[in-house]
């Protein structure tokens, strides 16, 4: 079964979605972190251009006419990309809904990764899907 074969079939079970996203492309994993020594230890960091991707997404997903999803969610991530890459960047997109969609990454129950082509406008969509406790 193809992705998209997958994605209408799924489409006639999904739950309610609650939000749905249009995102440009996360860095890439070689560019979220940085590790600093400090006192013998070892600590990662975002990048500054991870934190200003963070922080970009955060403010599209912010609309004040949604509250905060408490309960368990679904979360599909389609990446449109202009040639095949790895989409291992997930970590900074369940960042990102933290706070503005849900309260807390923890909640995320499911989540389906979907790849595409598309040269002419790479972008990943997001879409949140509120589970029954």
């Amino acid at each position: 079964m193809s992705g998209m074969e997958y994605r209408c079939w799924y489409a006639k079970i999904a739950r309610k979605m609650i939000r749905k996203f249009t995102l440009e492309l996360p860095p890439t994993t070689n560019n979220l972190y940085r590790a600093a020594h400090h006192g013998g230890r070892t600590y990662q960091y975002l990048t500054s251009e991870a934190r200003a991707w963070k922080e970009m997404a955060q403010w599209q997903m912010k609309d004040g006419r949604y509250h905060l999803i408490e309960g368990p969610v679904e979360v599909v991530a389609t990446f449109y990309l202009k040639r095949d890459r790895d989409v291992d960047n997930l970590k900074i997109l369940i960042d990102s809904l933290e706070g503005t969609v849900i309260e807390n990454d923890s909640q995320v129950q499911s989540l389906h990764i979907f790849k595409e082509r598309d040269a002419r406008k790479p972008r990943v969509v997001l879409e949140v899907y509120e589970l029954e406790e």
